[in-house]
């Protein structure tokens, strides 16, 4: 957030920006561009797809969507890191290592997977992980909803601070 407001006030205007996307960019082709980022640990942050979204007609619709798609792109790369866990090297590997930190990450998955989808942490490393451990897959699903309360909680901070 604050390095949106940083380049809002010091480099680009923002809000400028994002009318030129919304009016020039087929929110089809943002969406898509948003489940790959995704998938792909996040590699642009959604705060910019949540700011575009907030420019749009119907702003709580495309929130809904991005959410959506964040959610379903979490439950890919659980199944990611899920198949990975069933290769054995890869099991004995990571029980050989990491015995401990897998315990701790089971016992305290819940919470890693809240941060996960609360915080600005890349959400799909941390369904990758929740995956890789075996982290039980309703209990996943469970706690990854918590993508849809930051998407919404995220677009009302910036829609007060912008």
């Amino acid at each position: 957030m604050l390095v949106l407001f940083a380049l809002d006030n010091f480099v680009i205007d923002i809000e400028a920006l994002f009318n030129y996307m919304v009016l020039n960019f087929n929110a089809l082709y943002v969406f898509v561009g948003f489940f790959l980022s995704e998938l792909l640990m996040g590699i642009v942050p959604p705060e910019l797809f949540i700011a575009w979204g907030l420019e749009t007609l119907n702003p709580w619709i495309h929130m809904f969507f991005l959410a959506a798609l964040s959610y379903i792109s979490g439950i890919i790369t659980y199944w990611f890191g899920l198949m990975l866990y069933r290769i054995p090297a890869v099991r004995k590997y990571m029980y050989k290592k990491y015995s401990n930190h897998l315990f701790n990450l089971r016992r305290w998955g819940g919470l890693f997977i809240f941060a996960g989808a609360m915080l600005p942490l890349p959400h799909a490393l941390v369904s990758f992980l929740s995956g890789l451990i075996k982290f039980k897959f309703r209990h996943y699903l469970y706690w990854a909803l918590f993508r849809f309360a930051r998407f919404f909680i995220f677009a009302l901070i910036m829609m007060k601070l912008f």
